[in-house]
């Protein structure tokens, strides 16, 4: 009797011990073979977890975020969008939310996957002929400063120059277009030219967004994150519900940062936390890849230093960024697959007369 009363607790310690290890009770039966066990069997049935991408920059496992990464610093020059070093993907903080806070403070919440654009180790010696045309306001309502008046492309002038580019065959591309012209070696169509809409105002889709359609053209617009449904003065902007409906009607979205300062005057921080947040923002709100940026006022690539231009090409790829349009000082249509951060734009004025809009396609 004193056996048996030693048996029974061994048998329940080893079966409590095989639940917590293999997570399984071994079977008694056939002399209490552990062949029963999956996990000893050879094959296991535990599934193995996928690392997923998020829309924030983010990886996670099975679902699970992983929280912030600070980039590490790379050499000028040096391109952390490898596909060819075997990694796919940079990870970038999650910043997601009120884009006026402070940098460094992360987001609990995990994105949905995208996926995302990487530039080549090596990037080609390409080069395409594509004006990249740059507007600001579309509307037919009277400008309210002299700085608007230059800004704005009436209706009826904006009206004008789509259908000169409808008759006379030009196509408008987008930015993977561009991309995949550049460094996957697919042609463009005919004619290629892109338009592309700064700051995210109002009338970009009260009055520029009916018109696109009208023409079935294609426009890119850069938006500030932070001015999103907001009014500053005498300029309103876009509300999300209405940038939705602009993706939705399939116009891309680029950063242009969180607030429009000039990228060249800010400390090295305050520069990461404005390519990141606008982009995790957007991101988020929107649910598509954002990896295009347009530099406010064009700076620090329109009359600023070296060494402020260097360390935008620095930090760019390292907060995902795979293409950045300038605002001058270059005026061509050229585009060149080693500069991916120095894309030249055509900007399109206001009153500027039909003539010279024409002109400026073969800039």
């Amino acid at each position: 009797m004193g056996r048996t009363a030693w048996v029974l607790p061994t048998a329940l310690i080893i079966a409590i011990a095989s639940y917590l290890f293999f997570g399984v009770v071994p079977s008694h039966e056939e002399g209490g073979s552990a062949a029963a066990s999956p996990h000893l069997s050879g094959t296991s049935s535990v599934r193995p977890v996928d690392s997923v991408v998020h829309a924030s920059g983010s990886v996670s496992k099975a679902g699970m975020h992983t929280g912030p990464s600070r980039p590490n610093a790379v050499a000028p020059g040096t391109n952390t969008h490898s596909a060819d070093a075997g990694a796919p993907v940079v990870l970038l903080p999650s910043l997601v939310g009120n884009p006026q806070r402070p940098p460094g403070r992360p987001s609990k919440a995990a994105l949905p996957a995208m996926a995302l654009l990487h530039l080549p180790s090596r990037l080609p010696a390409v080069t395409i002929h594509v004006p990249i045309l740059m507007y600001h306001h579309v509307s037919s309502a009277p400008p309210a400063t002299e700085l608007n008046y230059g800004l704005t492309v009436t209706d009826q002038d904006f009206t004008a120059q789509l259908s000169y580019l409808r008759d006379h065959g030009y196509h408008t591309v987008t930015e993977l277009q561009v991309f995949d012209a550049l460094y996957r070696h697919k042609p463009l169509p005919a004619k290629p030219v892109m338009l592309t809409f700064d700051d995210g105002y109002l009338d970009n889709y009260t009055d520029a967004l009916p018109i696109l359609l009208r023409f079935h053209a294609r426009g890119e617009f850069n938006i500030i994150s932070a001015y999103v449904g907001t009014t500053l003065g005498v300029n309103s902007y876009m509300t999300w519900p209405q940038l939705q409906k602009l993706v939705a009607a399939g116009m891309d979205i680029g950063s242009h940062t969180v607030d429009h300062q000039d990228l060249g005057t800010l400390s090295e921080d305050k520069i990461r936390f404005e390519l990141r947040d606008s982009r995790n923002v957007l991101q988020q709100k929107l649910h598509v890849s954002v990896q295009w940026l347009a530099y406010p006022s064009g700076q620090p690539f329109a009359s600023e230093s070296a060494g402020a231009q260097q360390l935008l090409l620095t930090l760019l790829p390292q907060y995902g960024y795979v293409g950045a349009l300038l605002d001058g000082p270059i005026t061509t249509s050229l585009q060149n697959a080693q500069t991916p951060y120095q894309l030249a734009r055509i900007r399109v004025s206001g009153g500027e007369s039909l003539a010279d809009y024409i002109a400026s396609l073969s800039a």
